[in-house]
């Protein structure tokens, strides 16, 4: 039996995550990455948890409401695009949003909150980006210039208000894999 891993993270509105598919469709005919990522599976990651047990999620998600009292919802610009990896074979393929300063501080409270409660969290810079595709799947390599140009003439600017950080659990086994386990909301 595979385990399941937790993370907590940040929803997406419907229409934005339509608009992502409608983009991610368009480059799927001109850029080969072996897995697309579920339109309903988008999302901006907080913290990624791991494999954690049913006590130490009942101790997060106990006091997190509490943490968040002073959080206002965020209103993000999801305007470009990128990619990590490789520059000839990336291995993810992600959408960006403009430098918000309230998304930044909402991540500083969810990892402090995981580190007091005893998780080992990764340590890098936090980069946040909506996972669009993994692993890019063709013989040729990518190229990022023409990938570069052909983004910045399709992609279209989006605007979401996120009002409450997500519980996910992952579900390895399932399409869409990622199912809503608890929602903190943010003050408005």
């Amino acid at each position: 039996m595979t385990k399941s891993h937790y993370f907590y993270a940040l929803s997406l509105s419907n229409e934005v995550k339509k608009s992502l598919l409608m983009f991610s469709n368009e480059m799927k005919e001109r850029f080969p990455f072996k897995k697309w990522v579920h339109h309903e599976d988008y999302h901006i990651t907080l913290a990624f948890l791991g494999h954690i047990n049913s006590e130490q999620l009942t101790s997060l998600n106990q006091d997190l409401d509490w943490k968040l009292k002073n959080t206002s919802e965020i209103n993000l610009t999801i305007e470009h695009t990128g990619v990590f990896g490789k520059s000839d074979a990336p291995r993810i393929l992600w959408a960006g949003m403009e430098q918000s300063e309230p998304l930044i501080q909402l991540q500083k409270i969810i990892y402090e909150h995981c580190v007091e409660n005893g998780l080992k969290l990764d340590k890098r810079p936090y980069n946040p980006h909506i996972t669009l595709a993994r692993k890019w799947d063709s013989d040729d390599p990518f190229n990022l210039q023409e990938f570069r140009s052909y983004s910045e003439q399709k992609f279209p600017v989006l605007s979401d208000t996120i009002q409450a950080v997500t519980l996910f659990q992952t579900h390895l086994d399932r399409t869409p894999k990622y199912e809503i386990r608890k929602r903190f909301k943010l003050q408005i």
